[in-house]
Parts: C-alpha cells; structure tokens; sequence
C-alpha cells in the first residue's frame, strides 16, 4: 500500500496522491484499527475509541491535504505533526471525570465556599445596576404613542374638504 503514497521529502509528490475512503469502524476490531494506523506510520497506544479518533481525523487531514494544489500539499511528516498537535490540545482541554462525587465534594468544600462569598456580593450588585439602567429609558409599561406624520395628516385633511 505504500505506492499509493507520496514521498515525505519536499517537493516530491507521486502523482496519483488519492484519498483514504472512510472506515466503517463498528465492523472492524482492535487489532485491524492498530494495522491502519501502523500502515501510515501512525501511534498505536490508546483504547478502541482512541484508535478510531485518531484514525478518522488521519482521513480528514490526510484528503484535505490531498485536495490542495501539489505545490501547497504538506508532507507526511507535517501531517503527523498536525494529528499529534491536535491530540494534544483535545487532551488539555478534556473535562477530569469525577469518580465519587461525594468524595470529591467534601474534600473541595472550602474552595465550594470561597466560590460562594465571591458570588455574593456581585448577586446583591446586579439588581441595583439593572434599575438605575433602566431609569434612562421609557417605562414599558406605559404604551408609547406613535406620532403622526404632519404631512400625512394635511393630505387626509385636504382629501376630506375636497369632497
């Protein structure tokens, strides 16, 4: 499958640079998601859905970079860089899954607390900002009265003394 490949030097591409059809995923098992993964000289570690993460945003770049004009087109080793950049930012910014949410709530109760007195005072802030805001503007409940247009009306008027 390696023909089907362009070199990772610059400026060298193959011609016929195609694109990596999409895989079905749920039909394949671990060990046929590790071969296409080592086909491309990828990394391998990781669970099932970590495999097919990393797999699928391969096909994305990979294709994408496909579509670009041979000259625009980045290597193979840049590509891999982008995948591992990407991964990283995905694993900073995952959310830390919570075990036993009890545990964790004693154990962060004086930080729980801290938060809570910070919010106070802001809470009491806000009506007090929202109503001197508002004395600026009309009262809604009141209805605004539309004026008339005084061109309009002389118009109405002369239409009604001309009959």
């Amino acid at each position: 499958m390696l023909s089907r490949k362009y070199s990772t030097k610059e400026g060298e591409e193959e011609p016929e640079a195609r694109h990596i059809p999409k895989v079905a995923y749920d039909i394949h098992p671990q060990k046929r998601m590790v071969e296409l993964l080592n086909e491309w000289g990828l990394p391998t570690h990781g669970d099932r859905n970590a495999l097919i993460r990393r797999h699928s945003r391969w096909v994305v770049l990979y294709n994408a970079n496909v579509d670009r004009a041979p000259e625009n087109r980045w290597t193979l080793d840049r590509l891999r860089t982008e995948l591992r950049k990407a991964e990283e930012a995905e694993q900073k910014t995952r959310k830390e899954v919570v075990e036993d949410p009890i545990a964790y709530q004693k154990s962060n109760k004086a930080e729980f607390a801290k938060l809570t007195e910070a919010a106070r005072p802001r809470k009491l802030a806000n009506p007090v900002q929202a109503k001197s805001s508002s004395e600026g503007a009309p009262s809604t409940s009141e209805p605004v009265q539309p004026q008339a247009d005084a061109r309009a009306c002389s118009i109405v008027s002369a239409k009604d003394h001309a009959s």
